[in-house]
């Protein structure tokens, strides 16, 4: 019976620990010369702060880094740290500034390596920033939806 208990301890600590909170990136793209323009951001639900990631990609170049961020790049990786504690990541905040050059295509699935006490690692699908005339589209195509249901509202209380 104890076996059964303790085995079944360990079965409830490992599923809580798959379903704690983790690190993310998100990441969005925009066309540029020669190829897309990548940028990310870090999110840190952890409790404990971020110093560092990297992301896989054979085919990088002009990587830049936010104020206090260092970076590596190989021809398979871009390694970005922090080395002073005042720029790590803090808990429950999020940090932008990451980015480089790509001469993919479109950009795809990017897996990438977040440290903090512990390795964390995930993919992240960039998305496309909208154009200004896209929004303008957008807007327009809104307005002209609303804009009867707006009229009977406002003749509704009249």
């Amino acid at each position: 019976m104890a076996i059964r208990s303790f085995a079944f301890t360990i079965v409830i600590a490992l599923a809580g620990s798959c379903l704690a909170a983790q690190p993310y990136m998100t990441a969005t793209y925009e066309d540029s010369a020669g190829g897309f323009v990548l940028c990310f951001t870090i999110h840190n639900p952890l409790s404990e702060t971020v110093d560092g990631w990297i992301a896989y990609t054979p085919d990088a170049s002009c990587a830049t880094a936010p104020e206090g961020w260092y970076l590596y790049q190989t021809d398979r990786y871009i390694s970005w740290r922090a080395l002073d504690l005042e720029h790590h990541v803090q808990p429950g905040a999020s940090l932008e500034g990451f980015s480089f050059l790509t001469a993919q295509q479109q950009p795809a699935v990017l897996l990438w390596g977040i440290s903090s006490r512990k390795g964390y690692f995930g993919s992240v699908t960039p998305t496309p920033i909208p154009e200004p005339s896209g929004l303008l589209a957008l807007g327009s195509g809104l307005a002209a939806v609303c804009l009867p249901w707006i009229r009977r509202r406002v003749r509704g209380r009249d």
